[in-house]
């Protein structure tokens, strides 16, 4: 849709999009006693929603002319169909049905242990928790109901989408005889990062550059 007003010095413009992709190809996970690593296979079937809407203004005053604008979007891809299959990537996010493309997956937290009494009495990941470190929820076990212990095979859960969310940019533009000046930005809204390199005993990779001791810090 499309739009101006005021003698087109006002325009606006929005666009809603619904896209369907089929055989995509992707790693299927196979039982590791197989002894083969994983195939590529055309399995896949996703629907992406999306949405993008622009606003400008452009002007003259006297000598003066100046036009300015803004535009934000955003999309989100489902996983409709992979035949059960999922496909769990390296670098911490999955491929599978009902959740967005690339979602985080991982351990779901509940803040950080506060007392030596709270350790004993929860599931742990690790023997060597102790308060202030992160408490994990356990979430399930073999037959469908939290066991007591926390591990990979049952805890695990979609997170959140790891791509970005509500893009957004604009420009400002001036012009005065033959002079002209222009300033562009662009960002992104929203995006859920994974913590790599972090000191902890059980959290593997979990985030992202260097962090000094008095910044780990805990106190109850």
């Amino acid at each position: 849709m499309d739009a101006a007003f005021f003698n087109n010095r006002l325009d606006f413009s929005a666009d809603y999009y619904y896209k369907k992709t089929t055989d995509m190809l992707l790693s299927v996970a196979i039982p590791s006693f197989t002894g083969y690593s994983a195939p590529d296979r055309n399995v896949g079937k996703m629907h992406t929603r999306g949405w993008e809407v622009k606003l400008g203004w452009s002007d003259r005053i006297g000598d003066v002319n100046y036009a300015v604008s803004f535009n934000i979007s955003d999309y989100k891809s489902i996983i409709d169909n992979l035949n059960g299959k999922q496909q769990f990537n390296s670098d911490g996010t999955i491929i599978t049905e009902g959740a967005e493309y690339n979602s985080w997956y991982g351990y779901k937290t509940a803040g950080l242990f506060q007392t030596a009494e709270e350790v004993s009495e929860s599931a742990l990941l690790s023997a060597s928790t102790k308060p202030g470190d992160v408490k994990y929820v356990d979430v399930s076990g073999p037959d469908g109901t939290p066991d007591g212990i926390i591990n990979e095979t049952y805890d695990r859960v979609v997170l959140g989408s790891s791509l970005p969310h509500y893009l957004y940019g604009g420009s400002i533009s001036l012009g005065w005889k033959g002079l002209s000046f222009s300033l562009l930005f662009n960002g992104v809204g929203k995006q859920l990062s994974r913590l790599t390199e972090y000191d902890s005993p059980h959290a593997g990779t979990m985030a992202s550059g260097s962090v000094s001791p008095s910044e780990r810090q805990w106190q109850p």
